[in-house]
């Protein structure tokens, strides 16, 4: 029987590639959204977009399509795909909010 693996190393030592090809949530499916290093942009992964985290009128304009297209479809999309939405609709709601100050 194979030893079990040092999941920290092997997580340290794989490109997000890697890791996307290896996973059975990711492989197949949209990048998930993620920050860039200096906090500044979103890459958003449903829309393959990216948003300055100041543009608040463009982040309200994601927001509102993305609520749009959550609403429109989704009763047939499949669990993960309607998590990764709803996560990314309560993240920009969260950067409005900051947006207005509060």
């Amino acid at each position: 029987m194979n030893k079990e693996p040092n999941w920290d190393r092997y997580f340290s030592d794989l490109s997000f590639d890697e890791f996307k090809e290896r996973s059975p949530f990711l492989n197949g499916k949209s990048k998930p959204s993620v920050y860039s290093k200096d906090g500044q942009w979103l890459y958003i992964g449903f829309f393959d977009i990216g948003v300055n985290v100041h543009d608040c009128t463009k982040i309200e304009k994601i927001l509102h399509d993305l609520q749009s297209c959550n609403n429109s479809e989704s009763s047939g999309k499949p669990l993960y795909k309607r998590a990764q939405i709803e996560s990314d609709i309560e993240l920009l709601k969260e950067l409005v909010q900051n947006c207005d100050g509060g």
